[in-house]
């Protein structure tokens, strides 16, 4: 883990408080039960799976930014735009 990027992670985090339950900030891991879990109930969570491909960089959570848009509320879009301006990646694997 990049631990600057595990800092910067968890403080974009606080501006999407209802995400916080899916992650143990203390332990610094993704709760991927849970993850799996709201994406199998709700595929349109597009913010969740913004901030699971932003942890495991990857794509593997089918984050579509041109839907994502429609979709998003002016606060989460600017979630998005802040880390599109410096993206960072906590996960070594997607780097």
């Amino acid at each position: 883990m990049n631990e600057e990027a595990n800092i910067r992670f968890f403080n974009m985090l606080k501006a999407a408080p209802d995400l916080e339950r899916f992650w143990d900030v203390k332990e610094g891991v993704a709760k991927m039960k849970s993850i799996q879990l709201e994406l199998a109930r709700n595929k349109d969570h597009h913010l969740l799976m913004f901030f699971c491909s932003v942890w495991y960089g990857t794509d593997a959570f089918k984050f579509d930014l041109v839907k994502a848009m429609k979709h998003l509320e002016a606060h989460e879009i600017k979630i998005v735009r802040r880390w599109m301006l410096e993206p960072f990646f906590p996960s070594d694997w997607g780097v």
